[in-house]
Parts: structure tokens; C-alpha cells; sequence
């Protein structure tokens, strides 16, 4: 069985702590949520241009594979609280 973990559980890690905690625990892969205190996957540099070969090349060292990329993304609001989109989505209907 490969064993994993969610960054949400140590949100306030940098990603050598994140790293390292999983190859020494012996994890299979992770599902990135955030990194750093920094929650908005746009936001997480490990991510750039200019850092993601140097991400990929660690991960492949540690033997660690990312399993899944996880976000806080709305697909849809049945109470219809959400106001002031650009499509009209959310407005009630009487």
C-alpha cells in the first residue's frame, strides 16, 4: 500500500520541511494544499517557472510523487449567496 499526507495538516511548513518529513516517514505522495501559510495554489512558488524543475529533480530524489493538487474552488452555490458575478451565477430567482 503507498502512503500519502495533505499539506492542510502543516500548512505553516516550508517545502523542505514538507519534503523531508515525507521521506523520512517513508511517504509515497503528497496532495499539495498549501505551503507556508500560503493557501491559494497560484501563490505557491515551488510552482514558478522558475522553481518547478528544481521541485520536480527533489521530489524524484525523495522518491515522492505529487498524488494530488487540492484547492478551495467553488463549482456551484444552491443558496444562491453569492453576488455581483460577471455571468449572473447566483443571483435568486423569485
Amino acid at each position: 500500500m503507498k502512503l500519502g499526507f495533505s499539506t492542510i495538516g502543516c500548512p505553516q511548513w516550508d517545502w523542505a520541511e514538507i519534503l523531508g518529513t515525507a521521506k523520512d516517514m517513508g511517504i509515497d505522495g503528497l496532495e499539495i494544499r498549501g505551503v507556508e501559510d500560503e493557501i491559494d495554489l497560484m501563490k505557491i512558488t515551488i510552482f514558478d517557472a522558475e522553481h518547478l524543475e528544481k521541485t520536480r529533480t527533489q521530489l524524484a530524489q525523495a522518491g515522492i510523487e505529487i498524488a494530488m493538487i487540492a484547492s478551495s474552488v467553488v463549482l456551484g452555490d444552491p443558496m444562491g449567496s453569492r453576488k455581483g458575478t460577471a455571468d449572473g451565477a447566483g443571483k435568486k430567482s423569485n
